[in-house]
């Protein structure tokens, strides 16, 4: 690479950074207007978009730090984007985030969840029903960001002991 398409590289990714953060900054202040929205507004219309925009910006945030955890671990992975996921829109399935390669065990179909949330019942059936279609060399994985580090567990884990993570790095 020269030098020309390393400077021209290097402003690209500033330019990123600094949308990551607009981005972030953008999520703190939607969810602050969600919250700060009186009571009596409390289930309206308004509210629930002022929620569901909250919720979206929240959930981009959290997939671009898992990305980034991903890639700094340097594990192959799969972001499923919207794109990839229109090619199952006539599908009624809650989809997963991403796809992980593993040296160890099994490839993992990763859902990231909300910080401190909890999947639903709905969410670990239709995650369960993506494990059946991948096949036996595919685990469905819960993955949330907690106590400062990435933390999962399987989902086979997850439905015989209930919510105890481990690193995610030791799922790899």
């Amino acid at each position: 690479m020269n030098k020309q398409r390393r400077e021209q590289l290097r402003d690209i990714t500033e330019r990123l950074e600094s949308v990551q953060a607009d981005i972030e900054e953008l999520a703190e202040e939607e969810q602050e207007a969600a919250d700060a929205i009186a009571e009596n507004f409390d289930g309206t219309e308004r509210h629930q978009k002022a929620e569901e925009s909250a919720d979206a910006l929240n959930e981009a945030v959290r997939r671009q730090r898992f990305e980034e955890y991903l890639r700094d671990e340097e594990w192959p992975y799969v972001a499923v984007s919207e794109a990839k996921k229109a090619i199952f829109a006539g599908d009624q399935r809650g989809h997963f985030d991403f796809l992980v390669y593993s040296t160890n065990g099994p490839n993992l179909l990763v859902d990231v969840l909300a910080d401190g949330r909890s999947s639903t019942p709905a969410q670990r059936a239709d995650l369960a029903d993506w494990g059946q279609i991948f096949g036996e060399n595919f685990a469905p994985c819960l993955v949330r960001f907690e106590r400062g580090g990435w933390a999962g567990i399987t989902l086979k884990e997850y439905e015989q002991v209930g919510w105890h993570p481990q690193g995610f790095d030791l799922l790899m």
